[in-house]
């Protein structure tokens, strides 16, 4: 069967198909729906590295599941491949992505998962979202002002709101991960869930693309930032060893590492010690 949707998806024809396909990962049975050809990229899920680290993660610390920027449900159904019923909570902007996942929840019937149609930053206000491609749910868009310097296909206004805008959804709650993949927006991000870190001390998994080079001052602004306020609020970065499966702890993030090294543990200083070797 996914040698089909292969032969599709080179000949372009999956916009002029709805369909289902049933298969499993880590060993927990899915259904991926593809609609017009929406969520294609579930199809092959990549990044297992997530899914071990997710598991590792969860038996140290108990607590809902915070995603921000769900895009097409990787990381929730990698989730529910670890664990079928934990509390999961998404967080994206996108409206395209937000139908498509709304269906991959329906399809396979996940509980205890709520989905959020709006961003996480620190004010409330529309943003443009600026594509990058010409796909409806490309994963590169982002709301940060020419964080690429490739061409713009489109611009859509999406909402934003501060954390505390949703707090009620896990006021009474602990919290285990916070995931987070908003390209460029991770300052915005960390600075609207301070508080929330401050209090519930999860984990945090997030990626922050290179600066590249020095002159991309705005990149390294941020990241200056980002550095800043994760000391000020008593977390250690460590960079996820992808292929060994472990962590390497840093004092600082590299303006041009290697992409694959772009991936980071944000882990409170009281827990540093129950996550393993570093």
């Amino acid at each position: 069967m996914i040698f089909i949707f292969k032969i599709l998806i080179r000949l372009g024809w999956m916009k002029y198909f709805n369909l289902r396909y049933r298969s499993s990962y880590n060993n927990y049975p899915i259904t991926i729906p593809v609609i017009n050809g929406l969520g294609k990229e579930n199809l092959t899920l990549s990044e297992q590295w997530m899914t071990a680290v997710i598991t590792h993660l969860l038996k140290v610390k108990k607590g809902a599941f915070i995603d921000v920027g769900v895009n097409v449900g990787q990381t929730l159904l990698k989730l529910r491949s670890v664990d079928s019923n934990l509390k999961y909570i998404g967080f994206e902007p996108n409206p395209a992505c937000v139908y498509y996942v709304q269906e991959l929840i329906k399809a396979n019937a996940f509980s205890n998962t709520t989905l959020v149609p709006a961003g996480i930053s620190d004010e409330d206000h529309l943003l443009i979202l600026n594509f990058y491609s010409d796909g409806a749910l490309d994963s590169s868009a982002s709301i940060v002002k020419d964080f690429r310097p490739q061409k713009i296909y489109r611009k859509e206004y999406v909402a934003c709101f501060q954390y505390e805008s949703f707090h009620e959804l896990l006021e009474n709650e602990s919290i285990s991960i916070v995931k987070i993949d908003v390209e460029g927006a991770e300052l915005q991000v960390l600075n609207s869930l301070a508080n929330m870190l401050e209090q519930k001390r999860p984990f945090v998994l997030v990626e922050i693309l290179p600066a590249y080079r020095i002159e991309n001052s705005d990149r390294i602004t941020r990241q200056a930032e980002i550095q800043k306020l994760i000391k000020k609020l008593n977390y250690r970065i460590l960079r996820i060893q992808k292929s060994t499966f472990g962590f390497t702890k840093i004092d600082r993030i590299d303006i041009n590492p290697p992409i694959e090294d772009c991936d980071y543990l944000l882990c409170p200083d009281e827990d540093i010690s129950l996550i393993g070797p570093t």
